[in-house]
């Protein structure tokens, strides 16, 4: 998606972490900077179940720590 973005074919959604030498490097440029959430960190969505497979609870586990 990212080289989709640098040559032209449309906008991205994704964290400043990760198009930060582009947008510095002037290949892409913030739009709707207003409309962008100002909190930092990452955010995780699963399906509130009794049972969440040991896997995904140990990357919870570890997210949370972080």
């Amino acid at each position: 998606m990212t080289d989709a973005s640098v040559k032209g074919h449309g906008l991205i959604y994704h964290t400043d972490m990760a198009l930060r030498e582009e947008v510095k490097s002037g290949k892409l440029k913030l739009v709707l900077e207003e409309f962008s959430p100002v909190e930092d960190g990452f955010h995780i969505y699963f399906p509130n179940r009794h049972q969440v497979l040991p896997k995904l609870r140990a990357l919870i586990d570890y997210l949370k720590v972080r």
